[in-house]
């Protein structure tokens, strides 16, 4: 006899920061998809901020991203070192071809 298996939340960390997601399940598109949606804190900015996922007392492997605070430039801090923002303003869309 199958038993089902309890729902476990998972708990979401963003640079160190605890963030509850604000769904998570199956995607509403893709079959065999599940996804977890949660909004960045807004206290967490960097070029390469860790994110991982705990569920229960298993933790998901940690990736990074980049995010920029708000209002801010479109290049993070440790990237702006090694270009000027003016490289990078006027694309807002792909480059022509």
């Amino acid at each position: 006899m199958l038993v089902p298996l309890p729902r476990l939340t998972p708990t979401v960390y963003v640079g160190g920061v605890e963030v509850e997601p604000t769904y998570y399940g199956r995607s509403p598109c893709c079959s065999r998809l599940d996804q977890i949606q949660f909004r960045v804190p807004s206290n967490v900015t960097g070029s390469n901020v860790p994110v991982a996922v705990q569920i229960g007392n298993v933790v998901s492997n940690f990736t990074s991203v980049a995010i920029a605070s708000e209002g801010g430039s479109l290049l993070c801090s440790e990237f702006e070192k090694y270009a000027s923002y003016a490289d990078f303003s006027d694309r807002t869309s792909a480059p022509d071809a």
